[in-house]
């Protein structure tokens, strides 16, 4: 009840009556759907749509990205056989997040071609703000915890 403070149930009738259908239901044609489900699963497409929060992490909503980065991360854990590690991908999108920020930065502020020595100092400025936002999201997840 602590993780998911507000739950819902939301029934669903089968989408086909075909067994051998419902097995492969990938293949289905939309048509071969029933109109009932197809009404269900719009209403509860709805409902998550005005309902939903959006996932926090030390108070800071997750996006799209974000997210779809965790559910990489845990889906490789899983299946290498290790457990999951929320702090490890949480690591993962700070990680991405830096590249993309500082690949913007580079792109605005240094020429097309640059020196080995530009590519150093890019280098130490991704080491020093990824230290930074280590130690801030090392922070809001132990905050989180408590």
């Amino acid at each position: 009840a602590e993780a998911f403070p507000t739950r819902d149930c939301f029934a669903l009738v089968r989408p086909v009556t075909d067994e051998a259908k419902l097995a492969n239901f990938a293949t289905v044609e939309t048509s071969d759907i029933r109109a009932l489900f197809l009404e269900q699963a719009d209403a509860l497409r709805g409902k998550i749509l005005t309902e939903a929060q959006p996932k926090k992490v030390g108070g800071h909503a997750a996006d799209g990205r974000a997210l779809l980065t965790l559910a990489e991360s845990f889906a490789t854990a899983a299946n290498s056989g290790e457990v999951p590690s929320i702090q490890g991908a949480f690591q993962r999108v700070r990680e991405d997040r830096l590249e993309e920020a500082l690949a913007g930065v580079v792109a605005t502020v240094l020429p097309p071609e640059h020196s080995e020595a530009q590519e150093d100092d890019e280098t130490a400025a991704r080491m020093a703000v990824g230290s930074e936002e280590e130690a801030k999201l090392s922070n809001e997840l132990q905050a989180a915890a408590r």
